[in-house]
């Protein structure tokens, strides 16, 4: 199998492929903070807190909800993407169940509905599981312990931590 080509370089292993991926990655972010920023992003806030409410205050909600639909679809067609182009063979076990619980976890701990708390929380999960690599018996308990004790007592993530500093 021939390895991806970008821009006629082929990309041979992570190294050749980490610039591409962090800038997908930075203009990904930077479309989400627009798209937070901007009348649409008000809308799904509005929709997220109370349908009625949006509803009540001129809000299509359906027409919100099919673009919330649209935009996770190109999302997950972006990374899908990349994650094709570097790996050499696509399986649907490839991102199972664990993935879906790393990426939940990444999200608790930085904190659900923060930009900055979303990028923590891959940041610190990254280097947590980089530290359980040696004990892969144990990594989902682990998980599991972090999961609960964030939802327990710092429910708003690592965001918060930020917010009340400010405050």
């Amino acid at each position: 199998m021939q390895p991806a080509l970008v821009g006629g370089v082929p990309i041979l292993d992570d190294l050749h492929a980490y610039p591409i991926v962090l800038g997908a990655t930075i203009l990904m972010v930077l479309l989400t903070v627009a798209i937070k920023r901007s009348r649409l992003g008000r809308a799904f806030r509005a929709v997220r807190e109370s349908e009625v409410a949006a509803l009540a205050v001129g809000i299509k909600v359906r027409q919100v909800k099919v673009a919330a639909f649209a935009l996770s679809g190109l999302y997950a067609g972006i990374a899908g993407g990349l994650f094709n182009s570097f790996t050499t063979f696509v399986h649907p076990d490839s991102l199972g169940f664990q993935t879906t619980i790393t990426v939940l976890t990444m999200i608790v701990v930085g904190g659900l509905g923060s930009i900055s708390g979303a990028i923590a929380g891959a940041f610190v999960f990254g280097i947590v599981a980089e530290l359980l690599r040696s004990t892969p018996a144990y990594q989902q308990i682990i998980y599991g312990l972090i999961l609960m004790g964030f939802m327990m007592y710092l429910p708003r993530g690592l965001a918060s931590l930020g917010r009340t500093a400010r405050a």
